[in-house]
């Protein structure tokens, strides 16, 4: 897997936790999720070898 893309989601994991425990707003917080899926998917493309 490579390593960009595992640090990019566990980043935004992070950032997206915080945002959600210092209540922000939604639209952030809705912002936030759809960067974290981006990189959830490139996560398993990679694990599967799909391109």
């Amino acid at each position: 897997m490579d390593i960009k893309i595992f640090y990019l989601s566990l980043r935004n994991r992070a950032t997206l936790e915080k945002l959600i425990l210092t209540n922000a707003k939604k639209e952030k917080i809705f912002h936030q999720e759809k960067l974290l899926e981006k990189y959830t998917n490139e996560q398993f493309k990679c694990m599967n070898k799909i391109n």
